[in-house]
């Protein structure tokens, strides 16, 4: 299990953009401060080989409560967006953590705020092996739903009784 965490504001990662200069591509990458110290802080816990098979990631940001928030207000429902946050990370440790950021099978992200903390993220990666779990049927989904593989639909039953 790889798990750091990296003390500092939490900023959406830059998407890398093409520009096209008659008939080349070029790709065109922008990153943070942010990104590059959660990048090298990665860099100095990564294990000496990438891990390999089924991997599950967990980001954990802890935001800054902004003085304008309301005492209500205990989620960060604002910028920057959480999947924003989370979506560059996974592609800077290919090869470093994993081979492949393929590997993940199961992303946990959070996004709080740091009231008692210092802002930042922590990174958890882990091998989950063979006993992946599934997630269960939300209580949305009725008992016939489940029993016939989730399936909800209009008028009549395609899943009679058995």
């Amino acid at each position: 299990m790889i798990k750091f965490f990296v003390a500092g504001l939490p900023r959406a990662m830059s998407v890398s953009k093409t520009i096209v200069a008659g008939n080349r591509r070029f790709q065109k990458r922008a990153n943070n401060e942010w990104a590059l110290q959660v990048g090298y802080a990665g860099r100095a816990v990564a294990p000496a080989a990438p891990m390999k098979g089924a991997l599950s990631f967990a980001a954990h940001f802890l935001v800054p409560k902004p003085k304008s928030a309301r005492k209500v207000d205990t989620q960060p429902v604002k910028r920057p967006d959480l999947d924003n946050l989370i979506h560059k990370l996974t592609d800077q440790w290919n090869g470093v953590f994993y081979e492949d950021d393929s590997q993940i099978v199961r992303i946990v992200a959070t996004k709080n705020y740091a009231t008692l903390a210092v802002p930042g993220v922590t990174i958890i990666v882990e091998e989950i092996g063979a006993e992946i779990v599934p997630l269960p049927v939300g209580e949305s989904a009725s008992a016939e739903g489940a029993r016939c593989g989730g399936w909800r639909g209009r008028g009549s039953d395609p899943c009679p009784e058995s």
